[in-house]
C-alpha cells in the first residue's frame, strides 16, 4: 500500500502520488449549454 504514495512519472511528467482519475465526460448540460443537474464534487 505504501506504493500508491511514492511518486512515479509517465516520460516527463511527475506525479507525487500513484492516484490517477481518468477524464470523464458527465454530459448533463440542459440544451442551451446551462447546467442542468447539480455534480456533486468528486
Amino acid at each position: 500500500m505504501s506504493k500508491l504514495f511514492e511518486s512515479t512519472s509517465l516520460k516527463n511528467m511527475v506525479l507525487s502520488n500513484r492516484f490517477v482519475r481518468s477524464a470523464t465526460w458527465e454530459g448533463l448540460a440542459a440544451d442551451n449549454g446551462t447546467r442542468g443537474v447539480v455534480i456533486p464534487r468528486v
